[in-house]
């Protein structure tokens, strides 16, 4: 039988222990079980699935690193030690191993792996699980996460499907007297797929602030009522002003993959990593119900000349149907086409 662990780090923290507890069987001693390394700490690419580490678990030396298919001894496993990789802040991620007896019987063990903000310990807030706030800070929807959050706040989300019916919106727009709101949300055990069953204001999700959004799609985004089709510009998420980040998030089925602009020219940014955009700008146009639809399918918003910075890397857009840019070059900003 094998204990879940969590350990979470600072950005750029030194090796330090995961704490896992030794696992045990009824006829087995310790010494007889048998550890073997399944996954390491890493964000898979939804371009090409390959993963990326964020991370390194070594052994209890804090140097030799472990490798996936890698057999451990129980006391190996219970002295691991886990580094994140320079420069990697608000992620959450998971290492993941077995433990086999002698009769052949075996049992899955994890251990999830966060690194903080940059900027040191935030609150963490929860949805879909009991985090480390306990059930003060866990919530039924990311909606009511995001209203209860305050800066510098990580909401993590358990990995699975939420519908939303109504914008979720982060802080308020500057330009029109609203307060920003800078929070991470990140997905945890997997992807969090938010889908949208409504008809939205804007989008999905709507930020004002500087604002990181790990491991989420946003799909079905729509403005669109069926007693008016004139508007066709629902995106999965509308960035209205501060920077935001995206790593390793999947927009698809959406009028609009991302747009928005800030209120004052030449501030803001957008910085895209590690994602994808797929089959967006589907919704009518007029009143016509074969209407193309004038949604696009942008990594960066659509009046991104008046950000200071916006840019893309190791990301892809795919099967647009209507939209300003269709392509990326890996590691590179954005080229726009007609």
């Amino acid at each position: 039988m094998t204990t879940a662990a969590s350990l979470t780090v600072d950005p750029g923290a030194t090796a330090t222990s995961i704490g896992i507890v030794a696992p045990t069987d009824p006829t087995d001693p310790p010494s007889s079980l048998t550890v073997t390394v399944l996954g390491l700490p890493e964000y898979g690419l939804p371009v090409s699935g390959t993963p990326t580490s964020i991370g390194t678990v070594t052994l209890s030396d804090g140097v030799t690193p472990v490798t996936v298919g890698e057999t451990l001894t129980v006391a190996q496993l219970t002295g691991l030690m886990f580094t994140p990789t320079t420069g990697d802040a608000a992620f959450s991620s998971q290492f993941s191993y077995t433990v086999t007896d002698t009769s052949g019987n075996s049992s899955l063990g994890t251990a999830e792996l966060d690194i903080n903000p940059a900027g040191g310990t935030s609150t963490i807030r929860t949805v879909g699980f009991t985090g480390p706030g306990g059930v003060s800070k866990q919530y039924s929807t990311i909606a009511l996460a995001v209203a209860a959050a305050v800066n510098g706040d990580t909401i993590q989300v358990k990995a699975g499907t939420y519908t939303v019916s109504s914008d979720i919106k982060i802080g308020g727009n500057p330009g029109f007297g609203g307060t920003p709101k800078n929070i991470t949300l990140e997905g945890v055990g997997g992807m969090v797929n938010v889908v949208n069953t409504g008809v939205l204001s804007k989008g999905i999700l709507v930020t004002n602030g500087n604002d990181t959004i790990n491991n989420f799609s946003f799909s079905r985004a729509t403005t669109l009522s069926p007693s008016s089709r004139s508007s066709a510009n629902g995106a999965g998420i509308v960035y209205e002003s501060g920077n935001l980040v995206l790593d390793n998030d999947y927009f698809f089925n959406n009028q609009d993959g991302l747009r928005g602009g800030p209120p004052t020219a030449n501030t803001g940014s957008v910085t895209v990593n590690n994602s994808m955009f797929a089959n967006n700008g589907i919704g009518f146009k007029g009143t016509s119900n074969s209407g193309t639809g004038s949604g696009y399918t942008p990594p960066i918003p659509a009046s991104a000349s008046s950000c200071r910075m916006a840019a893309t890397r190791r990301s892809r857009i795919t099967s647009s149907r209507k939209g300003h840019w269709r392509t990326i070059a890996p590691s590179s900003p954005t080229r726009r086409r007609p």
